[in-house]
């Protein structure tokens, strides 16, 4: 028995690193983008006006961050609406200069690859050199002959629109393809309603000999198989991540001799079963489960259910860490003595000071609620019901290997084994509110159940930007147990999930502990600056300072604004609000505005008080100059009078009701004539040129 446990123990350390390298990214370049590119460096003149702002609090220090190269995988995560695509960085979390999962240059569309398939003689392998997305107008992709597909780790988006593969022909292969964003809508209708009925989001597979290895299915959707509906039989799924998933199910199989292999099944949230056997058209027999690893999943009811029918059902050597069931009334799984439910194990948390131990009724028999024996180090320690569950009493706080057994109505001895694990690792991370390339950090502290700090532990760190995939980690707690990195990340809000695999006292085991934060990115301090138009002298420029909860930073708060080579200092009001009087020469200017390290530019356009054009005539005869002055708010200034000069004259004109003055010139000749406008301090060029 314990060879035998230490070939599982073996295996899932190995899916463990297997999943590590496979769900690594493509390469991707990080450029740190420094606070203060491309920005001006502004003189401080001290001025008088009340005002203030704050930025936040103390986790702003840039603190240095030890740069490595290591690619991993991992990215225990909550937020059912994320997409989880494994993407590395090194140091600092952002650079946005790539936000779109996508980033294999240009993808193709959806009819792009139907091309390739339907252009494909049956037999051939099709191997993808891109990703594709779907595109409006878009269906699902059809094979219907026998190919083999080499996604070589390409991605293939359904853009929460389509199903992606509709798999009629036998004998296809699929490998290395990650099949993401899948949701099909099939409605039905009835008597004033309408349903989905969609079946396989991202494959639904009909055609018989089947086979899937090392794919990753996620974010999918579908009323039944969010991830594959799987009808044809003698399928193969081999070796393949399904994280994210969603609705009904995972997987829905409904074909004879299936056999789902060394499969990874975490964070997936199902309403019903993460896998459910169908049955309800005919008996499904002979289907496999072996050296699967279940990781965090959030179910409903059974984990693994036969969904209508009598199917007959191998479940061995499989790993169940960390799964919550929302119905437990059958347990994790509802079997009968025809099935082949063996010799798996089940991680069982407590936490460090309660030491009794609630096991849940693990396994609910439809033939008969038999009694079961429990041993440790080959004593037994309890008795109970199967379908009762167990609680263990007083077990003191290092790990326990404990073996459940009962004999069922067939004489077979059913074995499988519970690992007692005492959690002693805690991940303490902050949730953060902060401006946009403020400084902050991201600080996670690993420690163990005494708070001492524990070095050289290795973390998954994963990102999404409003349920969107938006980074990758994968870093080493430094000697006090820190990870720091810097936020470089566009203004938005965002979940983080950091993951450590923590090495339990069980063979090397290691046991995923995760925390989830939340990070919120507020553009700037600096708001309601807008652009600005407005005549001369009548026009100010403001801001509001705020504060990161929003609110105003109040009175008293330095803020510089630089325009036209100079810089003006003044201070904010009470409600966060500073003010500056624009008193520039009608032109284009560009100002900015520097509160604290953050700075903002905007456009200011002058326009005249008096409005004039330049006159081109053939011929001189009574020529006649108009000019319109306005006030500084543009409203015409009646009964004015405006000085304008000629060739060495000035004359007096007033301006009508309109605001327009006439200056009637006679007798010039041919050639070019500048003539000067000016109303108080105001004043303007123009031309008279004639042919």
């Amino acid at each position: 028995m314990t060879k035998d446990l230490s070939k599982v123990a073996i295996v899932f350390l190995f899916l463990i690193f297997l999943s590590i390298s496979a769900v690594s990214a493509q390469e991707n370049t990080n450029s740190e983008v420094g606070l203060n590119d491309n920005a001006a460096i502004l003189e401080v003149e001290e001025k008088d006006n009340k005002g203030n702002v704050g930025i936040s609090e103390d986790n702003a220090a840039i603190l240095e961050v030890e740069e490595k190269d290591n690619k991993g995988n991992v990215g225990i995560s909550e937020d059912n609406r994320a997409i989880l695509e494994v993407e590395e960085k090194e140091d600092t979390i952002g650079v946005d200069s790539n936000e779109e999962i996508l980033g294999n240059g240009n993808p193709g569309s959806f009819k792009d690859l139907q091309k390739l398939i339907n252009n494909a003689k049956p037999g051939d392998t099709i191997t993808l050199n891109k990703d594709y997305v779907y595109k409006k107008g878009d269906s699902r992709i059809l094979i219907n002959k026998a190919l083999t597909i080499n996604g070589k780790n390409h991605k293939i988006d359904g853009k929460s629109s389509t199903g992606i593969f509709n798999i009629t022909g036998s004998n296809v292969k699929l490998k290395g393809i990650k099949f993401i964003n899948a949701n099909p809508y099939e409605p039905v209708y009835g008597d004033g309603w309408e349903a989905d009925d969609s079946f396989g989001g991202a494959i639904l597979w009909i055609g018989h000999n089947g086979y899937v290895d090392s794919c990753k299915f996620i974010n999918n959707r579908a009323v039944y198989g969010s991830a594959i509906s799987w009808q044809g039989n003698n399928g193969i799924l081999y070796n393949s991540l399904f994280e994210r998933n969603f609705d009904s199910e995972a997987i829905r199989w409904s074909g004879n001799n299936g056999k789902l292999l060394e499969n990874t099944f975490q964070n997936n949230y199902n309403k019903y079963h993460l896998i459910s056997i169908d049955g309800n058209n005919y008996d499904i027999f002979y289907n496999t489960l072996k050296f699967n690893t279940f990781i965090n999943n959030n179910i409903g009811s059974e984990m693994i259910a036969s969904d209508g029918g009598d199917p007959k059902i191998t479940i061995n050597n499989c790993l169940f860490i960390d799964n919550s069931i929302a119905n437990l009334e059958y347990g994790f799984f509802m079997i009968d003595d025809d099935d082949d439910i063996n010799e798996s194990t089940f991680y069982i948390y407590r936490d460090i000071n309660n030491p009794d131990v609630k096991v849940p009724n693990l396994f609910y028999n439809r033939d008969k609620n038999y009694a079961v024996d429990y041993y440790e180090n080959g004593k037994k320690i309890a008795s109970g019901k199967l379908h009762d569950g167990i609680v263990f009493k007083n077990l003191n706080i290092n790990s326990h290997l404990i073996t459940m057994k009962y004999t069922n109505s067939k004489g077979k001895v059913i074995t499988h084994y519970l690992q007692i694990y005492t959690k002693g690792t805690y991940l303490n991370a902050n949730n953060i509110v902060m401006f946009k390339n403020d400084g902050t950090q991201y600080i996670l502290r690993v420690t163990n159940y005494n708070g001492v700090p524990l070095a050289n532990k290795r973390v998954a760190i994963s990102i999404f930007r409003n349920g969107e995939f938006s980074g990758y980690y994968y870093k080493t707690t430094d000697a006090k147990g820190y990870i720091k990195l810097p936020i470089k990340k566009k203004a938005g809000n965002y979940n983080i999930f950091a993951s450590c695999m923590e090495g339990s006292s069980w063979e090397g085991v290691n046991i995923p502990i995760s925390i989830k934060t939340t990070l919120k990115i507020l553009k700037s301090p600096i708001t309601q600056n807008k652009d600005l138009k407005i005549f001369y002298l009548g026009g100010t420029f403001k801001v509001k300072i705020i504060k990161l909860d929003g609110k105003p930073v109040g009175a008293g708060k330095v803020v510089k604004f630089t325009i036209a080579g100079k810089t003006y200092t003044k201070k904010t009001n009470k409600n966060g609000w500073v003010y500056l009087k624009i008193k520039l020469k009608p032109k284009k200017y560009t100002i900015t505005t520097q509160y604290g390290k953050f700075k903002a530019k905007n456009e200011i356009v002058v326009k005249p008080l008096l409005i004039a054009n330049n006159i081109v005539k053939k011929k001189a005869g009574i020529i006649k100059f108009k000019v319109k002055l306005v006030n500084s708010k543009g409203k015409p200034q009646a009964k004015m009078r405006i000085r304008v000069k000629i060739k060495g004259k000035i004359y007096k004109i007033k301006t009508n009701k309109n605001g327009i003055a006439t200056l009637k010139i006679k007798n010039l000749k041919k050639g070019k004539y500048n003539i000067y406008t000016r109303y108080g301090v105001s004043k303007i060029k123009n031309t008279i040129r004639i042919k």
